[in-house]
């Protein structure tokens, strides 16, 4: 019984080990960081996230975001941690398909949704991340289709 005693905590010991080492797990992704560029990478070693530091406290900068495939999803523009400015997000062969203005992490100003070809799909007016004034969709030759008011995030138009 001493023996089964032995084997079972050198077992835990193992087990515990492997869990407080610093290497990556399958879940995580792993980092690199360089003097400007922090870069995040999957599991698969493929660039997830690239963060372009444009000051001395590093948490402010470009956010870029990549999907598995490789391609660029997102462009983010990040200030002491915080989206604050425009967030783009691209479709797979690179055309923009929204652009969103952030203050402080919460959406403010207009929101744009795109066409393939480029051209307004939806537009929507926010204020301190709550749907507040011309809600606008546009038809693919970009003439509007249907037009609504939002007043503090309900619908009155």
């Amino acid at each position: 019984m001493r023996f089964f005693y032995v084997v079972f905590a050198a077992i835990m010991i193992a087990l515990l080990a492997g869990c407080a080492s610093s290497g990556t797990s399958a879940n995580t992704p792993s980092t690199s960081n360089s003097k400007d560029v922090v870069r995040e990478y999957f599991t698969g070693g493929k660039l997830m996230s690239e963060f372009f530091i444009t000051d001395q406290s590093t948490q402010s900068g470009i956010l870029k975001r990549y999907g598995y495939d490789g391609k660029l999803t997102s462009t983010a523009e990040i200030k002491y941690g915080r989206k604050n400015g425009i967030e783009t997000m691209y479709d797979p062969g690179g055309g923009v398909l929204q652009k969103t203005p952030y203050v402080n992490d919460v959406v403010n100003g207009e929101q744009i949704a795109y066409y393939e070809d480029g051209s307004p799909m939806i537009s929507i007016q926010y204020v301190d991340g709550v749907k507040n004034g011309s809600y606008k969709t546009y038809k693919r030759d970009g003439s509007l289709y249907r037009e609504a008011i939002f007043k503090d995030g309900k619908l009155v138009k």
